[in-house]
């Protein structure tokens, strides 16, 4: 972060102190008291479980210069600005401090694959040094203090944007102010609040709130829900694709053994490698070469960056474990993103058993049923055992059933450890397994490390 006067910051976030304040650099904005460094200025967050307030005195020993305050009850031995609501305050000092760089920015956002296209962007970016937004932080908190780590070493930034609610893409849009935007994709995430595919892309058209009229969409041209918007909005639009001719950036993708070529023909002929499979992977990169392209990156520089491309954890990284291949893919699932991952699976462990692990899939309202049904007869196809965990999670083993899977191959567990003990009794050397869940509501990673445990024992 580049200095800020005390002053200035509580004059920007509209804040009123309980004493005079002295004239010093804030060179830190935080919410987490556990890195407060001296003369950091400590962001209080109300919590499900805990308040921040309650950790205002920890912040001050840690050398916090001040903290922000909604609480009247609160008291301090350090400068307390009084705001009304500390987040949104947060989010107008996070929306002045953005304005301070001239540097430019992408937005991503859509329904699944967000932080691999952003990952995949900074990696095609690499000789810039873009400042990121970190894995799961695409939310209100998250964003909000990503930005409070700009400073000049950074030549651009990629910021992640989420959303579950309408009105939430515009603030992180007007807080970050995007110069190209990226939506890869409009699924049923979400779907519960929204209600149709068509709204869920009308919430995340809200990117478009804070980007300047000169600002540059970039849309997968393969969605119908977004190649319908060509010439439709007030913003130069650009569309990539892996099977639409017509679109700006086409490269077909052949994936196997590990890796992805792409081969572009569109607006540029080259191939590029990728050391991830599956044509959502292929998609999400079209999405980043795309972004990069369109910020003045050369395809050459594009085509290292993304040859050096990791798979973000928790985010179908394919590992070996004794002898098994394992596919970790824990973090979240949307119904697009169980039958992605199912896809790859399919293709995995030729001469052995392939063993889909999934966790239920939330907010998906009156449709859940209905989509879990859909993702278990998609499992049918592309696995011999489906293990599934979670409330709504019958859905998956219904869909199962109307597909044909034998019901001794098709299981609801009620704990991780039933369900890891069954997987490691049928596994053997040779096989693949996927594990796929939301991490905040199944936690299928510890079902993997459970696994795991098994397996090394």
């Amino acid at each position: 972060m580049e200095p800020i006067g005390l002053r200035e910051l509580a004059e920007l976030c509209g804040a009123v102190s309980d004493r005079t304040l002295p004239d010093i650099p804030v060179t830190q904005v935080t919410n987490n008291t556990r890195v407060v460094i001296p003369g950091a200025v400590f962001v209080p967050l109300k919590g499900m479980h805990a308040d921040g307030h309650d950790f205002i005195a920890d912040a001050a020993a840690r050398g916090a210069a001040a903290a922000l305050c909604s609480r009247e009850d609160v008291t301090a031995d350090i400068p307390l600005l009084r705001v009304p609501d500390t987040l949104k305050a947060a989010q107008t000092l996070a929306a002045a401090y953005r304005r301070r760089f001239s540097l430019p920015v992408i937005g991503v956002t859509g329904s699944a694959g967000k932080t691999t296209t952003v990952a995949m962007t900074c990696a095609a970016l690499g000789s810039m040094r873009p400042l990121r937004t970190a894995d799961a932080d695409n939310g209100q908190i998250g964003m909000t203090f990503t930005l409070f780590n700009l400073d000049a070493s950074y030549g651009c930034a990629v910021l992640e944007m989420g959303m579950s609610l309408p009105g939430e893409l515009a603030r992180l849009s007007e807080m970050g102010r995007p110069d190209i935007a990226v939506i890869n994709g409009i699924g049923t995430a979400h779907i519960e609040f929204f209600g149709t595919r068509e709204k869920i892309r009308d919430a995340k058209l809200e990117i478009l709130s804070g980007m300047p009229e000169d600002g540059i969409l970039i849309f997968n041209g393969d969605d119908p829900l977004l190649w319908d918007l060509k010439g439709a909005l007030p913003r130069k639009t650009l569309f990539y694709a892996q099977h639409n001719p017509a679109a700006d950036f086409l490269a077909a993708c052949e994936s196997t053994d590990g890796v992805s070529v792409l081969r572009f023909t569109k607006p540029f002929t080259k191939s590029m490698t990728l050391h991830a499979v599956g044509s959502h992977y292929c998609s999400d990169a079209l999405a980043a070469v795309a972004a990069a392209y369109t910020m003045g990156a050369a395809p050459d520089a594009i085509a290292e960056g993304l040859n050096a491309f990791e798979s973000v954890p928790g985010r179908q990284r394919i590992v070996e474990k004794c002898g098994v291949t394992v596919m970790e893919d824990w973090y979240n699932a949307s119904p697009e993103a169980v039958q992605a991952s199912l896809g790859v699976l399919s293709a995995l462990a030729p001469v052995g058993k392939r063993f889909a692990a999934l966790g239920c899939m939330r907010e998906l309202g009156d449709a859940s049923l209905e989509l879990h049904r859909a993702c278990g007869e998609y499992a049918a196809k592309c696995c011999d055992y489906l293990f599934v965990y979670g409330d709504g999670a019958e859905g998956y083993l219904e869909g199962a059933e109307n597909a044909g899977m034998p019901c001794d191959r098709r299981v609801l567990f009620t704990s991780h450890d039933a369900l890891v003990r069954r997987l490691y009794e049928l596994c053997t050397p040779g096989s693949a397994v996927l594990f796929k869940g939301s991490h905040h509501f199944t936690h299928m990673e510890r079902a993997m490390e459970a696994f795991y445990a098994l397996l090394e024992s």
